[in-house]
């Protein structure tokens, strides 16, 4: 076992200078393309930009009927044609209209369309039924090019490819587009009094719940591989071979436990040895100070989050997936935060950042979301924690009033 002293590190005072710190030296991953059905939830390595205006012609808004404004002499008007969408428009005939539906394109010249309700429509003629001084020029039309122009970025490179995305890929984009490859993950959990969930457990024993939790969050997010979870005991030389063999296979660890100042946290000694780089190892939050990140020598993430379950949850929302979000090209890296209205503040504060685990409810005359805080006894209170929807960020030395205060989910 290495017993050489850890180095001196430069004390950090707010969790997002950490993650500047250890992303600063973080490559991004490579690029691979993938086809358009497989790219949900895929980091988009190239720009989306339009091949053809949008719409990609003048269409019609409504179902109705299309014609020069100008030859509106009367409410009576003649129909010569129809318009349907995926269909070329007809000839707008002098002085008469063309039937439209809702997406076609609005014939040459026309240059207002009536709505359908509008009328009282006969096969081969209709009449208004509102004045001809209420229709206006371009009125229920669509004009070309109005939602962007050809070569307009719909979407930038970083973006998360979610349903919303899809419909921008499926109409600008070709067959084929770039993202980031996935970043391969593995979950590590040390500890010698940790069994599997479900097993009969003795009482100097512990169900592992930071495992099944970290994999949950990892799976939900399609732009991360999970290559393995697996639970390591408290001896040196097991950690170091285990790790060793990790780093070989996968982009980022996640380790839970190992890494305050006991006898038996050895996760920062075995990863100085193995020749990672320690950015930074504790920091003013609560739960979850002594957590660690490092690189590995590959330029792997390598990121120690306490052991205990709500410093997990906490510290890998707010900490790890963010640097893990970098890895894998996202523009945007910081966790959403939401506004949060505290429902019957407790008024505490503490010197530290302050991940405070809180459940949604309603308030009863507006109506809108508020939350409140999950009564908890510290950051081993599973019960509390699943009972959970989000933690407030509460900053260093504030008291805990109503707020509003900065909510990301824990999701």
């Amino acid at each position: 076992m290495s017993s050489k002293p850890l180095p001196q590190l430069p004390k950090l005072n707010h969790p997002d200078e950490a993650i500047e710190r250890i992303c600063g030296l973080l490559p991004r991953l490579s690029v691979e393309k993938v086809e358009q059905r497989d790219a949900l939830g895929r980091v988009l390595a190239e720009s989306i930009q339009t091949d053809r205006p949008s719409p990609p012609l003048d269409v019609s808004a409504m179902d109705g009927f299309a014609f020069r404004l100008n030859e509106l002499n009367s409410k009576l008007m003649f129909v010569s044609g129809t318009s349907q969408a995926g269909h070329p428009a007809p000839t707008l005939v002098p002085g008469q209209a063309v039937r439209i539906f809702t997406g076609a394109p609005v014939p040459t010249g026309a240059d207002v369309v009536v709505k359908r309700e509008d009328t009282d429509e006969q096969a081969d003629r209709f009449e208004l039924k509102v004045e001809a001084s209420s229709l206006r020029v371009g009125q229920n039309i669509r004009r070309c090019g109005e939602n962007a122009a050809v070569g307009s970025e719909v979407l930038a490179v970083g973006t998360e490819i979610g349903p919303a995305q899809m419909v921008a890929i499926a109409t600008f984009a070709s067959s084929q587009i770039c993202v980031y490859r996935r970043a391969r993950v593995a979950i590590i959990n040390t500890g010698d009094e940790l069994i599997e969930g479900g097993s009969p457990a003795l009482p100097h024993q512990i169900r592992d719940s930071n495992g099944p939790l970290l994999e949950s969050l990892v799976r939900k997010r399609a732009w991360l591989q999970l290559t393995s979870r697996s639970r390591v005991a408290d001896r040196y030389e097991a950690l170091r071979s285990h790790i060793e063999q990790l780093l070989k296979e996968n982009d980022a660890l996640l380790l839970t436990g190992g890494v305050s100042m006991g006898d038996t946290d050895h996760v920062p000694n075995v990863l100085r040895d193995l020749g990672a780089a320690i950015v930074f190892h504790k920091l003013p939050i609560r739960p979850g100070k002594p957590i660690l990140g490092a690189v590995g020598p590959q330029g792997q993430a390598i990121l120690g989050l306490p052991g205990n379950p709500v410093s997990v949850a906490a510290t890998a929302l707010r900490i790890a997936f963010p640097v893990l979000k970098h890895l894998s090209g996202f523009g945007s890296i910081l966790p959403a935060m939401l506004p949060a209205t505290l429902v019957d503040p407790d008024q505490k504060s503490i010197p530290l950042h302050w991940y405070r685990p809180v459940q949604f409810c309603r308030d009863s005359t507006s109506g809108t979301f508020q939350v409140r805080l999950t009564p908890n006894l510290g950051s081993g209170d599973v019960v509390a924690l699943s009972a959970s929807d989000a933690f407030v960020e509460i900053p260093l030395n504030e008291s805990t009033h109503q707020g509003p205060w900065n909510c990301f989910r824990l999701e």
